[in-house]
Parts: C-alpha cells; sequence; structure tokens
C-alpha cells in the first residue's frame, strides 16, 4: 500500500504531488536562488572553457573542474535532506551531498552561459512500477545536459567517474526533470547488449607436476565497467587477490603481478592484468593428466519450485584462452563443441586443437527478459547445459616418443 499527501509543507515550503508537474515545481522551489557562485569564481570558469567553442568539451571541462574540487558527504538533515546547499557554500567547503553537488554542477555550468536540469531519480532499486503514483519516492540527484542532437548526463557523487556515464545504480530508468514550470518525467540512458561486455584474453601453461602459470587480461565495458570500477579501482593488490578469490574457481594460487587501467572515453572501459601461479589446475593420473580448461564458477539451478525471473540487463561474456600443454603431452580427449540458442540468449564452447597447445574459446550471451513461472523450467535447462558444458573435461597423455625416452 503506497500513501502520499496530496498537499503538504516541509521547511517552510508548500507544495502538492498532485501530479509530478506540481511536486517538481515544489522542488524547483527548493533550488531556486540556490545556484549563485562567488564572482571571482565565474570570471575563472569563463576563462577555463575560453580557448573551446565546442559545447561538449566545454561541459567535459568544467565536469572535471568540479570533481577536482569537491568529495561526496552526505547531508540528511530537516529540509537539507530535500533542498541542496548553496553553490557557494560547497564551492568553499570543498563537499556536498548529491543535491548540493548537482546544483554545484548547475550552477559552474550557468556561468559558462550552458543551460541544464537538476534531475531526481531513484538509485539502486528502478521505481518505474509505481510511477502512475505520485510520491517522493526518488532518493538521488544527478544533472541533465541537453546539448545539441544529444543529452548528457552527469553523476556528481563520484571524483572519478568518466564524463556522461551513468553507472549501474542509475541506468535505464524514470527521473524526474525540474525545471521553472515543474516536473517532467524522462529516462536515463540504457546500456545496450552490444557495449556491456566482458571479455577474458590470455595464454596458460600447463606444467606435469599439476601447477600452471597463467597470464590473463579481463577488458570491461558498458556496465561491467561500473563493476571494475567500483571493484578495482582504489584496491589494494591484497584486496584484488580477495575479489578473485570470489572469482575464480581455484583455491591454491598466488598472485605474481597485478594492473588495473581505464579507458575513461565515450564508451569507458577497463583492463585488469594479471598473472597467477596456480597449483591445483590439473590431476595426474599415470601418464594422463586431466583438466577442466574453464575459469568460473559456473552453477547449476537446482530442483526447486518455479518462480519468476528478471535479467535486468543483456550481456556478452567471452573467453579466449590458449592453453600449452606439458611437455612430452597431447590432447587425448577434447570435449566436443557445444552450441545453445534460446529466447534467453546463446552459449558456445569451442575447442581448436593442436599437438602443443589448445585454444579455448567461450561465448555466452544473456538477453534482457521478464520471465512468468512457465518459463522457469526452459530458463533451467538453457543454464545447466551452460553449467554442465563448463565442467566438462580435458584429458593429455604421455606421447609415445616421451615414454620411450
Amino acid at each position: 500500500l503506497l500513501t502520499a499527501p496530496v498537499n503538504f509543507e516541509f521547511g517552510g515550503f508548500r507544495g502538492s504531488m498532485n501530479s509530478w508537474r506540481d511536486f517538481g515545481k515544489w522542488n524547483y522551489e527548493l533550488i531556486k536562488g540556490q545556484d549563485v557562485l562567488p564572482s571571482d569564481e565565474v570570471s575563472n570558469i569563463k576563462e577555463l572553457v575560453s580557448e573551446t567553442s565546442d559545447e561538449k568539451a566545454k561541459i567535459k571541462l568544467l565536469y572535471e573542474y568540479m570533481q577536482s574540487r569537491t568529495r561526496y558527504v552526505s547531508i540528511q538533515i530537516g529540509i537539507g535532506g530535500w533542498r541542496p546547499a548553496p553553490a557557494e557554500a560547497v564551492s568553499k567547503n570543498g563537499y556536498g551531498d548529491c543535491k548540493g553537488l548537482a546544483n554545484y554542477m548547475k550552477a559552474i555550468l550557468n556561468a559558462a552561459g550552458i543551460e541544464s536540469f537538476y534531475t531526481l531519480v531513484s538509485f539502486g532499486e528502478k521505481m518505474d512500477k509505481y510511477m502512475d503514483f505520485v510520491s517522493a519516492s526518488f532518493n538521488h540527484v544527478i544533472l541533465c545536459v541537453p546539448v545539441r542532437k544529444d543529452t548528457i548526463w552527469l553523476e556528481c557523487t563520484h571524483q572519478d567517474l568518466p564524463f556522461n556515464y551513468l553507472a549501474t545504480d542509475t541506468d535505464d530508468r524514470y527521473a524526474l526533470l525540474i525545471s521553472s514550470e515543474g516536473g517532467k518525467i524522462v529516462r536515463t540512458p540504457k546500456f545496450i547488449k552490444e557495449d556491456n561486455i566482458f571479455k577474458r584474453i590470455g595464454d596458460i601453461t600447463l606444467y606435469e607436476t599439476g601447477s600452471s602459470l597463467m597470464n590473463l587480461t579481463n577488458i570491461y565495458s558498458g556496465s561491467f565497467y561500473t563493476f571494475s570500477h567500483m571493484s578495482f579501482s582504489t584496491k589494494s593488490v591484497s584486496e584484488m587477490r580477495k575479489i578473485l578469490d570470489q572469482g575464480i574457481r581455484f583455491y591454491n594460487f598466488s598472485l605474481n603481478s597485478v594492473s588495473y587501467n581505464e579507458n575513461k572515453n565515450d564508451k569507458p572501459s577497463a583492463r585488469f592484468v594479471y598473472s597467477l601461479s596456480v597449483n591445483d589446475m590439473t590431476t595426474k593420473m599415470q601418464d594422463r593428466i586431466f583438466f577442466n580448461p574453464g575459469l568460473d564458477k559456473s552453477g547449476y539451478i537446482g530442483e526447486t519450485e518455479p518462480f519468476d525471473i528478471s535479467v535486468a540487463r543483456s550481456e556478452i561474456r567471452t573467453d579466449s584462452i590458449c592453453y600449452y600443454l606439458p611437455v612430452g603431452y597431447k590432447p587425448d580427449y577434447v570435449p566436443e563443441d557445444v552450441k545453445l540458442k534460446t529466447d534467453f540468449g546463446q552459449f558456445i564452447c569451442k575447442f581448436e586443437v593442436s599437438e602443443e597447445k589448445v585454444l579455448f574459446r567461450r561465448h555466452f550471451e544473456l538477453d534482457e527478459c521478464k520471465l512468468s513461472k512457465d518459463k522457469f523450467q526452459q530458463f533451467r535447462d538453457f543454464i545447466n547445459a551452460i553449467a554442465q558444458a563448463d565442467h566438462r573435461i580435458l584429458i593429455l597423455s604421455r606421447t609415445k616418443k616421451s615414454l620411450t625416452t
């Protein structure tokens, strides 16, 4: 049961939730007059962008200017939970909450003659199903900047996020754009499948002793960039190892080296490069070596009562790993290639074999969907078929020449 007042007063500001337009007018009254900057800062801002005529380049410069001068501090006292701090105070103190920082960014753009809009959005859980019911359901503020043939979205609380990038906590959902005319429902950008790619490449050298040396690179883009940025961008080597512990199926390994770099262009991406020495990669029995070429902890969906399933975003995950075989060994059994195609996505697993190496390729696409209980078994069969393919074993045998030697 949802409830909300039609008419209300809070902190001396009267408002109405009769419509999103009316609720937006109340929010506009809260921010009106809060975007005044000191005259010397206005002069600095104008000088900063004076050498470029490209509007998007100006906005990027000013966004990075704001990021370099501020940090996030939550402020939720009284009307301060709704009304942003004055831009002049944020500039002087160097901190603010989402409201204060978005309002400060708005003031910076205004000083450069660029129009922008203070925008309410739900951070985390989407509130889309409640949009027919006007209420104070938004919990975050971002900035919307219309430019010619495009719209720029600015997340102002992260001082190291790329320009014009909304993370997975605020993407693809309804938001309330605030102007003097009131509130207008808009939708934030959506990550498309072709951008949401996790790609892992590298080589693994196997030794007869059961150990292996892995040199791998994980490449993250689209929604996966959010994960990599939040996971690795400020982490120490020991913290990165803990993250690897959670994702890689091996337990007995040492981390030889690790590095993390980001490319903050129009489509941000990141590279996580690491080298591992793994002691439990293979099992040796007499003249044969057994190993699973998959690197992830793929799980089965067990027997359970059917339930509705929601996949929030389409995505693509790929592996291209070259296994260098131990000296004196050759492939004896290689699993068959697998190709699965369903209404939910597709899965391809292939092996390319030579005497000294095996190239393992894995491609998994999962499509955004909302499935009712009657589709549960089909989805379960698809996921379990992938898990079965991921658990298969490849067998190596000692060559006759090696046995003779």
